[in-house]
């Protein structure tokens, strides 16, 4: 009389086989092509991270501007405008922050990393140099996104400062 709490099938005729050439296909074709899909929604997440990145160092600057406007108002500063036009980077700590560049665009791209800022000392505009892009269009060439402080002076008055902001010279989009 068989165990029966015995593994082993009744009828010898039944034996456990291994998965066929086919199977193991089939299965790497799906591991193969669910793996393509989260590579790429991978990539998209970090294209919008580098996005909000951009997005919440402009606002910063934005928030340091204000700020100084309203400490060299409250101080009377003659200058006032003048000042606010120097490089929004001295006012705020950024950690992709590659520094003040005199040169052309174009010649100081290959010595500068993507994903990093840098103020065009020229041209007085703050330019990110964008690390992926593939969402990114209308920037300018060598995926570029260029801003420049801009300050509103009361209408009659030569130096009375009404406000002052980050404005995008480029009209691109992202995403």
């Amino acid at each position: 009389m068989p165990n029966k709490w015995s593994l082993t099938p009744f009828n010898s005729r039944h034996r456990i086989r291994g998965a066929s050439l086919l199977e193991f296909a089939v299965a790497l074709l799906v591991i193969a092509v669910v793996a393509v899909f989260f590579a790429e929604r991978l990539l998209y997440y970090q294209e919008r991270n580098e996005q909000a990145q951009m997005r919440l160092a402009v606002r910063l600057l934005d928030a340091a501007l204000r700020i100084e406007m309203a400490e060299l108002l409250i101080a009377g500063a003659p200058d006032a405008a003048q000042q606010l036009q120097r490089n929004p980077f001295e006012r705020v700590q950024l950690s992709n922050y590659a520094g003040e560049r005199a040169a052309p665009l174009s010649a100081s791209l290959p010595s500068l990393p993507t994903g990093q800022w840098y103020y065009d000392s020229t041209h007085r505009q703050a330019v990110y140099v964008v690390a992926s892009g593939q969402y990114l269009s209308g920037a300018q060439p060598h995926r570029q996104i260029r801003y420049r402080v801009q300050v509103s002076v009361r209408p009659g008055t030569a130096q009375m400062v009404e406000g002052v902001r980050m404005v995008a010279l480029d009209d691109y989009r992202w995403f």
